[in-house]
């Protein structure tokens, strides 16, 4: 028996929510996790397929089920959130460990990817432990459709899921390889800097704010998302965004993406913050 929407005492009082394509989920202050929205593919977690697929509008104990938050079952107190746009993760930090469910079409929840199986058909409907994701500090994250960047606290960054166009971000990988790549990987170009937050684009990119206040993009180019101006070329591996003339004397404070477009936020010195995706999930 699922546990229904929060009940108001302290320990169920949400503290951080995250959303993707049609859904959202929400971490509570005891370490629950709680969804609601459109269940297909399993991006609930918490319903089988009978009953998360192709839901006939006129069930209205299906809706119901459905569009009342309630709890995502076999996970330990989790100390984040993270979504993409159908698949999502669960960090338990005193465990050093990570749980996903949804679609894992190119690997982006970080489990096994079967090439034996067609790519949509693969999908977690219940949380599942992900051995590739334990042990490694993760803290924070974001997802895309098809990728998902992972922070740890040390402040390093993996990524994993699809890998054209640069999403990855990874040394080594041919930028005209579409393989999955479920096995997370360092993000080039970042390894004597300390990240403090991360994001994921839905059409293929990817970026972060170091403690120093600087922020660094990589992926698909091809309609400015990577704010390089003229230089529309994918970014196979991190590149540095260099401030405009506006942001002269400013530093990077947080990133996001949208569809097609990204957006910074600036402020007056001090260095980076944890904020961006760190907080928010």
């Amino acid at each position: 028996m699922f546990t229904l929407q929060p009940d108001g005492t302290d320990g169920s009082r949400v503290t951080n929510v995250a959303s993707g394509t049609d859904h959202v989920i929400a971490l509570t202050k005891a370490g629950d996790v709680y969804s609601w929205g459109c269940g297909e593919k399993g991006r609930l977690g918490r319903l089988p397929e009978t009953q998360a697929d192709n839901v006939s509008k006129h069930d209205v104990e299906a809706k119901r089920l459905l569009v009342t938050p309630q709890k995502v079952p076999n996970i330990p107190p989790a100390s984040a959130i993270v979504s993409g746009q159908m698949h999502s993760f669960a960090i338990c930090t005193q465990d050093d460990a990570v749980y996903a469910w949804g679609l894992n079409s190119y690997g982006q929840t970080g489990l096994p990817y079967d090439n034996d199986k067609p790519a949509s058909s693969q999908n977690e409907y219940f949380p599942k432990k992900v051995p590739a994701l334990c042990g490694k500090g993760f803290v924070a994250g974001d997802g895309a459709e098809t990728h998902t960047c992972m922070l740890t606290k040390t402040g390093q960054v993996y990524t994993f899921g699809r890998c054209a166009y640069g999403r990855l971000g990874q040394m080594g990988i041919d930028p005209k390889d579409d393989e999955p790549k479920p096995v997370p990987g360092r993000v080039h170009g970042l390894d004597d800097k300390t990240v403090v937050s991360v994001a994921a684009g839905g059409m293929g990119n990817g970026a972060c704010i170091t403690d120093e206040g600087e922020a660094y993009v990589w992926g698909y180019g091809d309609v400015g998302q990577l704010g390089r101006g003229d230089d529309q070329a994918d970014a196979a591996t991190s590149e540095r965004l260099k401030p405009t003339k506006a942001m002269a004397g400013k530093q990077f404070s947080a990133v996001s993406f949208g569809g097609q477009h990204a957006a910074v936020l600036c402020v007056d010195g001090g260095g980076g913050s944890p904020g961006g995706k760190r907080m928010r999930n």
